[in-house]
Order: structure tokens, then sequence, then C-alpha cells
């Protein structure tokens, strides 16, 4: 299983109309793959987890599509995020089976800046690592076969003016579970590597470059946008290819579109200050007032694999949905 595009949906960008959203997205940090192209095992931590040193607010967020929803608690520097999912899986000789899977992560970040080492604004480094706890329940077999695995993943990344890039090592780690290929989860190290340029009327271009460590594993391309309207409206969009290697060359193997908007609710409450006395809280000021930064959205992702010996080519199209509240 790959661990390359993630959940998007944390909050949405508070910055003012004159500030260039280069360095911050919706999410108070850097845009990144996992933005454009999420699923629901890969909640909405980011794909590099140093990221998690430029998110600034605290979250809560639901996501649900066909296969499976997530839970997501994100703070400043940390997240926590628990999912679940219906996986097909086929193991090397073909058998298929149908796995409930589950997922638990714990994630931080660190920056040059929360060190105190550079001033806000200026140039600076990150430093992040995630825990994940993976947990594999077959449907299908009698005996309701488990299977456990647990990974560290690491990166980096640094922030220049309107440039970022970062560096990130997945399944840098096996920290629990066997390597059976017959089992689900069998991850491969993975490198990912990836920039991003944030352009005049807050427009913003990401692209990443991922590979596996393996003989025949799998590499990813893509490149994605985003535009951010009137400090409440984001619009991203983006294209991905997978291909396979091996035997000295790569072959397409999936390629997905996909596009999406969020709504954040950020002109209720401005200004309002929570009263002193407990019994004032319930009035109709505080309720608008909690109504404030909560973000609903949705996505839709056009998924497409070519022809191959014996399987012609196939479609799908999926839809996600998120609803989050941040403090």
């Amino acid at each position: 299983m790959w661990i390359l595009i993630f959940l998007a949906a944390i909050a949405a960008s508070t910055a003012s109309a004159t500030e260039s959203v280069s360095a911050a997205d919706r999410f108070g940090g850097p845009i990144n793959a996992g933005d454009v192209f999420p699923t629901t095992m890969e909640p909405l931590h980011p794909l590099n987890p140093a990221e998690l040193a430029r998110t600034t607010e605290t979250t809560v967020q639901f996501g649900i599509q066909e296969d499976g929803r997530s839970l997501i608690l994100g703070l400043p520097n940390f997240q926590l995020a628990i999912s679940a999912q219906t996986l097909d899986w086929t193991d090397p000789s073909g058998a298929s089976d149908s796995y409930d899977a589950k997922k638990y992560e714990i994630g931080y970040g660190l920056s040059t800046t929360d060190l105190g080492l550079t001033a806000e604004g200026a140039a600076s480094l990150a430093l992040g690592f995630n825990l994940r706890y993976l947990d594999f329940l077959s449907n299908t077999r009698v005996d309701g076969q488990k299977v456990e695995k647990a990974y560290g993943d690491i990166g980096v990344s640094g922030t220049f003016r309107r440039f970022r890039a970062d560096f990130a090592c997945l399944n840098l780690a096996r920290l629990a579970g066997n390597t059976q290929v017959t089992q689900p989860g069998n991850d491969p190290r993975e490198y990912n590597f990836g920039v991003a340029y944030g352009m005049p009327s807050d427009w913003m271009a990401s692209a990443r470059l991922g590979f596996q460590d393996t003989a025949k594993g799998q590499s990813i391309v893509d490149v994605g946008l985003e535009k951010l309207f009137f400090r409440s409206v984001t619009f991203r969009i983006g294209s991905q290819r997978r291909y396979a290697l091996g035997d000295g060359a790569a072959t397409e193997i999936k390629s997905s579109l996909s596009g999406g908007l969020w709504y954040r609710v950020n002109f209720l409450g401005e200004g309002y200050h929570y009263p002193d006395r407990d019994g004032d809280l319930f009035s109709v000021p505080t309720f608008v007032r909690m109504l404030r930064n909560i973000e609903v959205g949705g996505l839709v992702t056009l998924t497409k694999t070519p022809d191959a010996a014996d399987n012609p080519s196939q479609s799908n199209t999926s839809l996600l949905m998120t609803v989050g509240k941040s403090f």
C-alpha cells in the first residue's frame, strides 16, 4: 500500500488578502500532494510529517467517502488520526481478499522558527516524524485472519519567500509485523521529493516525484494547483500518474485527475470575545461565534487504469466529503 496521497481539509487559510499564500495554504502550511489526492486510509496529515511544524490551529475534522471514514485531531505541530476503510487486496499468487483496515497515527514536527533560530517570515527548516499502526481483518476467511503492521516516517522541509522544497522517507523503519508477502500492508521504503511556488493573485503550484526502493516497485509523478478566493473559498485541481518499475522501463499503471472546493465560514462572530461569566455564554452571539471557522468541502477524483494484458482499461469516479472546525 502506498503512503502517497492524503486526506485534505484541516482548515482554511486565514491570511489577509494582502498576504502572499506562497508559504501558507488553507491548512496554515505549504501545499502538498495530499491536499489534492486524499484517501480515507491516508487522512489529513501532510505527506511530509515535517509540515506539521507549520500548522498553527487546533482542529477537529471528519471525512467520509465510499469505502471509509476518518477522524482527525490537529494541534500546532502535532496530530492524531484514526481511520477505517474497506480494502480489496490481491496476493502474489493472485488470490483476492477483502479486509477491514484501520489505521492509527501520531505525528510531530518542529521548525527553526519554533526554536527561535529564525524570525517569523524568514527562511526556515522543519523536521518531523510520523508513527503509523495498521490493523487488517479479513472479511472473507473463516478464520478471520488479522494482520498488524507498524511503520515510521521522517521528513524535512524548507521555505524561503515564495518557494518551498521538501524530502520525506516513508516506511523508513518497520516497527512491528512480519514480512510475509501473502499478507497486506508490506510497504516498501519510499522516497518523495516535492517543490511548491506561490504565484501572485493567491495561486499556488506544486509538483512531486516519489519512488519505492524495490526492484518491482512503483513511482509517482503529480502536479497540483490551488487558488484562494475571498479568503473563504479554496479551489484545488491536480493530475497524478503512477508507474510500475522493473525490466529497465517504467509502465504507466494508473492516472488520476482530481478537483474540489472547500468553503470556510470566516465572517461570523468577527471581533466577538467570549464573556467572562459562564451564565453569559448561553447567548446568540456566542452561538454565532462558535460557527466561525467551520469548513466544509468536497473533492471528486477520476481514476483510469490503462489497458494491460488480459485486462481492459477501467475508469472509476469517487467523491470525498469533509467537515471540520478550527479553534
